[in-house]
Formats: structure tokens, sequence, C-alpha cells
């Protein structure tokens, strides 16, 4: 980051008054920018390579013992919200939902923590609406009308 673009909150009369009022001078602000931009990239960085390291142990996984040994099955169940609040679990069609056995989703699959945690689908409360004519066929020209 370059020293000009930090410094352009001092081009800011109110807050260059803000800041000196509090008893900051434009080196504490530049540094403390320079501190919490750096904080910033190093968080974006390091969870840019763990999502990688995590896809190369998973790729690893994969290519020493097959899929089946990355992967694995969760049951989901399906559910509705009923009026009253409670939800209506569906025990008699039960669903198998593949997993990846990683931290983060890969290859197009949710990690198995999550599905474990998640292993009730809610269907949809409210129900489709009913179709309507588009506005193509409406006709708001009563000389078209048909008589």
């Amino acid at each position: 980051m370059s020293i000009e673009s930090s410094q352009s909150i001092w081009h800011s009369a109110p807050l260059r008054a803000k800041y000196q009022a509090l008893g900051y001078d434009k080196n504490t602000v530049t540094r403390t920018h320079r501190i919490f931009a750096g904080a910033l990239l190093s968080a974006i960085l390091a969870l840019g390579a763990l999502y990688l390291i995590d896809y190369m142990a998973l790729r690893y996984r994969i290519g020493r013992d097959g899929l089946g040994a990355a992967t694995a099955t969760v049951t989901i169940l399906y559910g509705t919200p009923l009026k009253n609040g409670e939800v209506s679990i569906f025990w008699d069609q039960p669903q198998t939902e593949t997993c990846t056995r990683s931290i983060f989703p890969h290859l197009g699959y949710p990690p198995c923590w999550y599905a474990k945690r998640h292993a009730t689908k809610m269907i949809s409360r409210n129900p489709p609406a009913p179709l309507s004519p588009g506005p193509s066929l409406r006709r708001s020209d009563p000389s078209h009308a048909i008589a």
C-alpha cells in the first residue's frame, strides 16, 4: 500500500479535525491503517493456504485409496414446517448425500461435518404461486376485446 493512499484520510478537514481532537497524528493513523491492512491480507492468505492444503490432502486420499476413502454418505431426511410451528419429518423416504472428508467443500460435494449437522432438508414452507397470464396476454385496451 502506498503512502499516498493511506494518507488520503487527511485530505478531509472534518476527519482530520476528528482524529486530531482524539490525539492522533498523521503517523499514528497511517501506522494503524497499515497494521490492519497487513492483518487482513495475512488472514486472507492463511485461509487461501488452508483451502489449498485441504484440497491437496483430499486429492492425495483419492489417488491413494480411491474415491470411497475420501467421500462418505449421509442420510438426509425431508421435513416441512407445520402451521403450529412444529416440523413434520418424512421418515419413510431417507435419501443419501455424498460428502467429502475435508474442511471445505470440494468436487461439488459439501464437507461431511456440515452435511451431518444439516441432515434434515426443509421443503418450502410456501406453496408455489398460481400461474397468472403474462403481460402479453392481458388486454388493457378495450378496443381489442372479443365481442
